[in-house]
Protein backbone atom coordinates (compact mmCIF):
# COMPACT_ATOMS: atom_id res chain seq x y z
CA UNK A 1 0.00 0.00 0.00
CA UNK A 2 1.34 3.40 -0.86
CA UNK A 3 0.27 6.99 -0.50
CA UNK A 4 -0.35 9.25 2.44
CA UNK A 5 -2.53 6.67 4.23
CA UNK A 6 -5.28 9.14 4.97
CA UNK A 7 -3.01 10.99 7.36
CA UNK A 8 -3.91 14.38 5.95
CA UNK A 9 -7.60 13.66 6.37
CA UNK A 10 -7.11 12.41 9.93
CA UNK A 11 -5.07 15.51 10.82
CA UNK A 12 -7.77 17.82 9.46
CA UNK A 13 -10.58 15.96 11.25
CA UNK A 14 -8.75 15.87 14.59
CA UNK A 15 -8.00 19.59 14.35
CA UNK A 16 -11.52 20.60 13.24
CA UNK A 17 -13.62 18.33 15.45
CA UNK A 18 -11.53 17.98 18.58
CA UNK A 19 -9.60 21.26 18.67
CA UNK A 20 -6.06 19.86 18.74
CA UNK A 21 -3.11 21.88 17.48
CA UNK A 22 -1.25 20.73 14.37
CA UNK A 23 1.59 18.95 16.19
CA UNK A 24 -0.74 16.95 18.43
CA UNK A 25 -2.99 16.13 15.45
CA UNK A 26 0.00 14.81 13.49
CA UNK A 27 1.02 12.62 16.43
CA UNK A 28 -2.51 11.22 16.73
CA UNK A 29 -2.63 10.60 12.98
CA UNK A 30 0.72 8.80 13.07
CA UNK A 31 -0.42 6.60 15.93
CA UNK A 32 -3.69 5.80 14.13
CA UNK A 33 -1.77 4.83 11.00
CA UNK A 34 0.66 2.73 13.03
CA UNK A 35 -2.20 0.96 14.83
CA UNK A 36 -4.02 0.20 11.58
CA UNK A 37 -0.83 -1.09 9.96
CA UNK A 38 0.02 -3.26 12.96
CA UNK A 39 -3.49 -4.70 13.04
CA UNK A 40 -3.39 -5.42 9.31
CA UNK A 41 -0.03 -7.15 9.70
CA UNK A 42 -1.32 -9.46 12.43
CA UNK A 43 -4.46 -10.29 10.46
CA UNK A 44 -2.47 -11.10 7.31
CA UNK A 45 0.58 -12.64 9.01
CA UNK A 46 -0.27 -16.27 8.22
CA UNK A 47 -2.50 -15.66 5.20
CA UNK A 48 -1.42 -17.62 2.13
CA UNK A 49 -1.25 -16.25 -1.38
CA UNK A 50 -4.45 -17.22 -3.27
CA UNK A 51 -2.58 -18.56 -6.31
CA UNK A 52 0.56 -19.86 -4.58
CA UNK A 53 -0.34 -21.97 -1.52
CA UNK A 54 3.25 -22.19 -0.21
CA UNK A 55 3.84 -18.41 -0.29
CA UNK A 56 2.68 -16.02 2.43
CA UNK A 57 0.56 -13.02 1.46
CA UNK A 58 2.92 -10.39 2.92
CA UNK A 59 5.91 -9.73 0.63
CA UNK A 60 8.76 -9.31 3.10
CA UNK A 61 11.24 -8.47 0.32
CA UNK A 62 9.34 -5.30 -0.49
CA UNK A 63 9.12 -4.48 3.21
CA UNK A 64 12.91 -4.79 3.53
CA UNK A 65 13.36 -2.39 0.61
CA UNK A 66 10.91 0.20 1.97
CA UNK A 67 11.83 0.23 5.66
CA UNK A 68 15.12 2.20 5.52
CA UNK A 69 13.53 5.14 3.70
CA UNK A 70 10.38 4.94 5.82
CA UNK A 71 12.40 5.07 9.05
CA UNK A 72 14.60 7.88 7.71
CA UNK A 73 11.54 9.90 6.73
CA UNK A 74 9.89 9.36 10.11
CA UNK A 75 13.06 10.38 11.94
CA UNK A 76 13.58 13.51 9.85
CA UNK A 77 9.90 14.38 10.17
CA UNK A 78 10.03 14.06 13.95
CA UNK A 79 13.03 16.41 14.16
CA UNK A 80 11.44 18.95 11.80
CA UNK A 81 8.14 18.80 13.70
CA UNK A 82 9.88 19.62 16.99
CA UNK A 83 11.99 22.44 15.55
CA UNK A 84 9.50 24.36 13.38
CA UNK A 85 6.66 26.52 14.69
CA UNK A 86 3.04 25.50 14.07
CA UNK A 87 2.57 28.03 11.25
CA UNK A 88 5.34 26.48 9.14
CA UNK A 89 4.17 22.93 9.82
CA UNK A 90 0.62 23.84 8.82
CA UNK A 91 1.85 25.57 5.66
CA UNK A 92 4.06 22.67 4.62
CA UNK A 93 1.31 20.13 5.30
CA UNK A 94 -1.21 22.15 3.28
CA UNK A 95 1.14 22.54 0.30
CA UNK A 96 2.08 18.85 0.46
CA UNK A 97 -1.54 17.71 0.50
CA UNK A 98 -2.44 20.00 -2.39
CA UNK A 99 0.44 18.60 -4.44
CA UNK A 100 -0.47 15.00 -3.59
CA UNK A 101 -4.17 15.46 -4.33
CA UNK A 102 -3.57 16.99 -7.79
Amino acid sequence: MAGISGAGVIVAIVMAMFGFEIKQAIAISSFATFSATLGSFFVNFKQKHPEKPKVVLVDYGVACLMMPTTLAGATIGAFVLNILPNVYVTSFLTVFLIIVMV
